[in-house]
């Protein structure tokens, strides 16, 4: 009988680093999984670092200056702690025809 300890991994490579990180959210402290932002957010959006979704609905993720305690009161909905820095979110998407 073997009393080898298994160990579940995943292999990550240095080009997928943003995928997986926890965005949490500083009004509700729910997580959610920041991606990298697709084309259409980086043009509307071109400092987008992350990108969130919320329900049905993408949100792109800023670097900010703020802490936490900076964030004004009201606002914490569409701010996000990810590895220690606040980022701020601007919903995105296109029309339907």
């Amino acid at each position: 009988m073997s009393s080898a300890v298994r160990f579940p991994y995943e292999q990550l490579s240095l080009f997928d680093a943003v995928s997986g990180t926890a965005a949490v959210n500083l009004f509700d402290g729910r997580k959610y999984g920041a991606a990298e932002p697709n084309e259409l957010m980086k043009r509307l959006v071109p400092h987008a670092a992350y990108a969130v979704m919320v329900g049905d609905h993408q949100q792109a993720l800023v670097l900010t200056k703020l802490t936490p305690s900076q964030v004004p009161e009201g606002h914490e909905f569409y701010h996000y702690m990810i590895d220690g820095s606040v980022y701020a979110g601007t919903f995105v998407g296109k029309e339907g025809a």
